[in-house]
């Protein structure tokens, strides 16, 4: 798997850091670190001095942080991490080197104070719907709770399933995988139940199957729950419930007008949850 941790140098980087290095699964595992340097403010080329000293001065910094990085980095991955600075402060750039890296996963935290690692603002929040990879938000150390996953049941939602699945096998820890039926399933359900008669399954009996179903075939062991709220109130509650150390989300693509809901129930979860948060995506085609 090949890991960029996208840091400020703020002590909240140094714990997105370290659980970077625990998602590594083998030596073939890679990591990279992205540290973006504020950038100063722009002068005119019409006034070269200014310009070609404001541009000496970026150089300077972009140095220091860079020998800063490495020396944090160090500490914590080792030697063999690309390290890359660069001026700005836009999510587009954590995006645009996480392709061109081509990274499996982001890490980033939210305890950061600055640029993109601030509380989930608008820079980490943009990393992780514009990224094509998956993105771990982490908020906390590891704490001994299950890992938590949530599926709509849909396709897009599978590779939540498989990485919380990978994940919990790597912090030994216990899988939860639910999904959440709200009112309306379970009004439609009683509605029909009354049209064919009380021998219809219930939608909770319906629902287990399929999750069951699922979870099987992807050749998962895991606790499977149905849970009876509007899918982000259940999700943030089991999860407060059982007190998971990582809840793992789907992320579907985006321009389909029917997963608007779906991406509602991603982002609430990625802002309340005081765990961690896998935002899990499908692997690429060509991988």
């Amino acid at each position: 798997m090949r890991i960029l941790v996208a840091t400020d140098l703020s002590d909240g980087s140094d714990l997105a850091l370290r659980e970077a290095k625990s998602c590594a699964h083998s030596k073939e595992d890679t990591f990279a670190v992205l540290h973006l340097v504020p950038a100063l403010p722009s002068v005119h080329m019409l006034f070269p001095r200014a310009y070609a000293k404001q541009a000496a001065a970026l150089q300077t910094l972009l140095a220091r942080a860079r020998d800063l990085l490495r020396e944090r980095v160090a500490r914590t991955l080792g030697s063999g991490v690309d390290i890359f600075v660069a001026a700005g402060s836009d999510y587009a750039e954590v995006v645009r080197r996480a392709e061109l890296w081509k990274a499996d996963r982001v890490v980033i935290s939210s305890r950061g104070t600055s640029g993109f690692a601030r509380v989930l603002g608008d820079v980490a929040d943009r990393v992780v719907r514009s990224a094509g990879c998956s993105v771990l938000v982490v908020r906390q150390p590891s704490v001994a709770g299950p890992v938590l996953v949530a599926t709509d049941l849909s396709s897009a939602s599978l590779p939540a399933v498989v990485q919380g699945a990978e994940e919990a096998r790597r912090r030994e820890a216990s899988l939860i995988v639910v999904h959440a039926i709200g009112f309306l399933d379970i009004e439609a359900a009683h509605l029909l139940k009354g049209d064919i008669g009380n021998l219809a399954p219930s939608a909770f009996e319906v629902s287990q199957h399929a999750l069951v179903t699922v979870v099987r075939k992807l050749n998962v062991e895991a606790t499977c729950r149905v849970l009876e709220r509007p899918a982000a109130a259940a999700i943030l509650r089991e999860a407060e419930t059982v007190r998971a150390q990582l809840v793992v989300v789907g992320a579907h693509r985006r321009g389909a007008p029917w997963r608007w809901a779906t991406g509602r129930v991603m982002e609430r979860v990625l802002h309340v949850a005081r765990s961690s948060v896998l935002v899990a995506k499908a692997p690429r085609a060509n991988a």
